[in-house]
């Protein structure tokens, strides 16, 4: 029997970088995504970010339709924080997103970077790759 398991590191960022997503607006952000993911046949591993831009970290079979599944995600969450917000201009994404696949031996140390964002930005020890990837 045949066993396939891929991993990707998916990054993206607000249209122009600003800071939309407050603590409040990520939390319902970061529960809509996973809601958006739990019925595919992606498994969400983790999700963080920063008030411009997300992480999101999926494990996934033979099936990969990436930019179906960013087209849903950036789609349903850019109506979420919109129906969220009095904002004077519509809450936009940039166009596009960043993934990567990510090896089985660095998938632990994938994990670690993606669930202590906060962390890493705070003390200066982000990854460049990752954190320009929204600009892509």
């Amino acid at each position: 029997m045949s066993r396939l398991e891929l991993y990707f590191h998916i990054v993206w960022a607000t249209q122009h970088r600003q800071p939309f997503l407050t603590p409040q607006k990520e939390e319902m952000v970061f529960r809509c995504i996973f809601n958006l993911v739990a019925p595919t046949h992606y498994k969400m591993l983790a999700i963080n970010g920063m008030p411009d831009h997300i992480h999101m970290l999926i494990q996934t079979g033979p099936q990969i339709d990436l930019p179906a599944l960013m087209k849903n995600v950036k789609g349903t969450t850019s109506a979420l924080v919109n129906n969220m917000t009095e904002l004077t201009e519509r809450f936009r994404w940039q166009e596009g997103y960043y993934a990567a696949t990510i090896t089985p031996s660095h998938l632990p140390e994938t994990l670690e970077y993606v669930r202590n964002q906060k962390r890493h930005h705070r003390e200066g020890t982000t990854r460049l790759v990752f954190e320009n990837a929204g600009e892509a």
